[in-house]
């Protein structure tokens, strides 16, 4: 995942510097970081989204195309659940007031504890017991994000 990160972050920076001599010193780097209804970017129920936001802060603190960023900001908070909320003051606080440059977190991106998350093995790794015979099932519905 960090690799996605590097080439996709560090690459846009690069670009608007190359395009815009000076842009990155008048930039506010926007990431998001909406993670309950009606707008998630929490989406894979195999990752660790909390790792995710760090992962992209230390990218930022780290990579030289964003030395002399004029800022960094989370959207949107009346979207985001307040353990992300939280989340996001520590990491702030992490990297941009103690200018740390290491991770904050030392949690796995990928989630070990938990398998089939998303059941597209149907319940494979999953105890059920339904109320009634039938009454549990897992579906798919094209379209739908």
């Amino acid at each position: 995942m960090s690799s996605t990160i590097n080439a996709w972050l560090g690459s846009e920076m690069w670009w608007w510097e190359s395009c815009v001599p000076g842009a990155t010193e008048h930039m506010i780097v926007v990431l998001g970081y909406l993670s309950q209804p009606p707008e998630n970017l929490s989406i894979n129920p195999g990752a660790n989204f909390k790792v995710l936001m760090d992962m992209e802060f230390q990218h930022i603190a780290t990579n030289p195309n964003f030395f002399g960023l004029a800022g960094i900001m989370e959207y949107l908070c009346s979207y985001c659940d307040e353990e992300n909320v939280r989340w996001q003051g520590k990491l702030f606080r992490h990297y941009i007031l103690e200018g740390n440059t290491t991770h904050l977190s030392t949690d796995p991106y990928v989630l070990s504890h938990i398998q089939n998350p998303d059941f597209e093995d149907g319940t494979t790794g999953w105890t059920i017991h339904p109320a009634e015979p039938g009454s549990m099932q897992t579906a798919s519905y094209p379209g739908y994000s």
